[in-house]
């Protein structure tokens, strides 16, 4: 009886060790290590010339000739300064901040419709779809535009060619609406370097154009009073993590003046985020002296936050740890800026983390990190984020989809809800409302340690239940080469929430690599199901479909298609654009009411890259 005794003590001790390692294993994983980055501080010294600059510029210059790590803290970081929500009424353009307009190709007056086109933009009454003209934008690659009141704004990259070295520029062309007639053209503006992204808070629009050291260097002896026009005198300077002599310049434009401001940030701007008042530059992976020389870091990232609505002051810098893949990644809620970013430990799949930082101004022109989940959806990075509720949706790929959940009610301790594992992953998330979640993205085949991408994904989830996320439904579109435009422009989705459709995009591809279909998906949205209502196209508008031809590939050509790019609901008709033409359909039964091809056409048969890049 005794050694049953002790039998059973022993067995119930097993037991219990066993539970508890088990309940260990069921904790999320993460939150841990990465301490956070010494403090960094700002203070911002003035120029008092061109000869200041001049000196820094030759500094840099001779920085990156040596290999010696007596540079390695020595980095500069410098801005230029100069001078001193309202509902757009354009074609339901799908934005990151509904306070924030953003240019897109295709935009909407009271009674006109505006369609960007390489070489020009169609004009078109909304009603008939009939073409008043088109403005001729001839050496223009394709415009983004905006409309605001009565005016029409496009803002096209171009490049000089009579120069001896390649030099682009930006145009922006503000036109007057007039009513039943093609837009007047009313100021033409140039300014130096192509621009990259736009953004419009009422009649202000902001763009940011990236100045490389190139396009000024050849000339920085001759430099006597400004850079870009930016005085040299009002150009400022610190030592933080930042070292490339590469100029990214954010300008304001006033519509109804003319008038513009700008600042300028001495280093890189890949992403560029804006809400309110407040503009945020990305740096991934900026550029630093070490032992080895001049190298990117690619373990860092730089975060400059700009009041546009005060003078164009910089008035915070921060680090962060990883790359940042897109602008989707950054959401300001309280003054505070929250960020997802992946960070890479070593060079395989195994070192791969993933971060939620929490930056807040402490006073001092610094954004600190006030905030951190560290390292979840290890050996995977981020394919998507999306902020909304005071949560935040990350997905992670590697071989499937983990869509992440995280509470962001205190900022400063952000804490995982709930986590879901699916086949394939989503590049893109949409709230639909009713705690439901629709990602766009690819199928995946499982491959061991990696998996192949296959067709078009797309996924409802249901995110009512934050700790426990589900998959309601999911649809796939063609095989492995399929592509959409919403996978790497979020303007090509569409959704309304008063209809329950959207819509978007798609190239459907056989598994020979053919294609089957191009143009895009309707769907309409039913108690938690996808349910396809049509596929429609553009194809009939085509001089010569060339099947045979590669014009279709245009996953390869920078995500360019001569079909559908946008689709939207105007007065109770369904609308799809394309740069060949508009159509117009019953939202109810979807059959056509309405089509104009437009009257200039391209070979893409025969030279679909000079045409369509």
């Amino acid at each position: 009886m005794k050694v049953h005794n002790q039998f059973l003590n022993l067995t119930s001790i097993l037991i219990l060790l066993t539970i508890l390692i088990q309940a260990c294993s069921l904790q999320p994983k993460g939150n841990q290590g990465l301490e956070p980055y010494p403090a960094i501080t700002l203070d911002i010294k003035k120029m008092n010339s061109c000869e200041e600059f001049k000196k820094i510029h030759s500094q840099i210059e001779e920085k990156k000739s040596y290999y010696s790590r007596k540079y390695r803290q020595n980095r500069v970081y410098s801005v230029a300064m100069s001078g001193s929500a309202e509902t757009s009424n354009a074609v339901q353009t799908n934005v990151q901040e509904a306070s924030v307009d953003e240019a897109d190709y295709v935009k909407q007056s009271d009674d006109q419709l505006f369609v960007s086109r390489y070489g020009g933009i169609e004009v078109l009454d909304k009603n008939t779809l009939e073409s008043y003209g088109e403005l001729n934008l001839p050496k223009s690659m394709r415009a983004n535009l905006y409309t605001y009141k009565d005016y029409l704004i496009a803002f096209a990259a171009t490049q000089n060619l009579d120069q001896s070295y390649w030099q682009g520029y930006t145009e922006v062309n503000i036109y007057r609406l007039q009513r039943n007639n093609i837009p007047i053209l009313q100021e033409t503006k140039l300014f130096d370097g192509q621009y990259s992204q736009v953004r419009r808070d009422k009649n202000d629009i902001y763009f940011v154009i990236n100045h490389s050291q190139y396009s000024y260097s050849h000339e920085i002896s001759q430099l006597d009073t400004d850079i870009f026009g930016i005085s040299c005198n009002d150009i400022y300077h610190k030592n933080i993590l930042d070292a490339s002599l590469s100029i990214t310049q954010v300008l304001k434009l006033d519509i109804l003046n003319g008038q513009h401001q700008s600042v300028g940030v001495l280093g890189n701007a890949d992403h560029i985020y804006m809400v309110d008042q407040n503009l945020y530059l990305i740096n991934n992976s900026p550029r630093s002296f070490s032992g080895y020389g001049f190298s990117s870091n690619n373990e860092d990232y730089i975060v400059k936050k700009i009041d546009v609505g005060n003078n164009m002051q910089v008035t915070g810098v921060g680090r962060g740890y990883g790359y940042i893949k897109d602008s989707w990644a950054l959401k300001e809620i309280d003054d505070s800026l929250v960020v997802a970013s992946t960070s890479r430990s070593g060079s395989g799949l195994r070192d791969l983390s993933n971060h939620l930082l929490v930056f807040r101004e402490n006073g001092h022109n610094l954004l600190e990190i006030q905030g951190a989940y560290k390292n979840f959806g290890l050996t995977e990075d981020i394919r998507a984020v999306r902020y909304f509720d005071r949560k935040a949706y990350v997905v992670t790929f590697k071989k499937t989809d983990p869509l992440f959940i995280f509470d962001l009610k205190d900022l400063s301790s952000p804490q995982l809800l709930g986590e879901l594992k699916v086949p394939g992953f989503s590049t893109y998330l949409h709230p639909i409302g009713k705690g439901q979640l629709v990602g766009v993205g690819f199928d995946a085949e499982d491959a061991g340690d990696f998996a192949w991408f296959q067709g078009i994904q797309v996924s409802l989830f249901d995110v009512s239940d934050s700790s426990n996320p589900q998959r309601s439904d999911v649809k796939i579109h063609g095989e492995r080469g399929s592509s959409s435009l919403v996978n790497s422009d979020h303007h090509a989705f569409f959704y309304s929430e008063k209809e329950s459709i959207l819509a978007l995009p798609v190239l459907e591809l056989d598994k020979n690599g053919n294609k089957v279909f191009s143009g895009a998906a309707i769907y309409s949205l039913d108690q938690g199901s996808l349910n396809l209502k049509a596929e429609i196209t553009h194809i009939e508008f085509l001089e010569s479909p060339c099947e045979s031809g590669a014009w279709w590939r245009w996953w390869t050509y920078n995500s360019q298609t001569p079909d559908i790019e946008r689709v939207y609901i105007i007065d109770h008709n369904l609308v799809s654009f394309s740069q060949l033409g508009v159509v117009s359909y019953n939202l109810d039964s979807l059959e056509v009411t309405n089509e104009h091809k437009f009257s200039r056409q391209v070979d893409i048969c025969s030279n679909h890259q000079n045409h369509w890049m």
